[in-house]
């Protein structure tokens, strides 16, 4: 499939910059699911404040359930100077 007939989704999120908090960061949360059980969620901030929080909490055939496979990602920068 092109990139030009890819559909686009965008959401927005209401941000309040004359009161910036961290408290705003950790309770906004984000949900995204895969139609098969499994889905990913967390928080804007990136921190894991709830057990069910996780990349990729996938769902396994009975008695198994829904597990944790990926629970979190760390992105580090590196800036080398000479």
């Amino acid at each position: 499939m092109d990139a030009k007939n890819e559909p686009v989704v965008t959401r927005s999120m209401s941000w309040d910059a004359a009161q910036p908090s961290r408290e705003i960061l950790l309770n906004r949360e984000w949900l995204v699911t895969n139609g098969l059980g499994g889905y990913a969620s967390g928080t804007v901030s990136g921190a894991i404040t709830r057990k069910y929080h996780g990349i990729l909490i996938a769902a396994l055939p009975a008695p198994l359930g829904r597990m944790v496979m990926w629970s979190s990602c760390v992105l580090m920068t590196v800036k080398w100077c000479r």
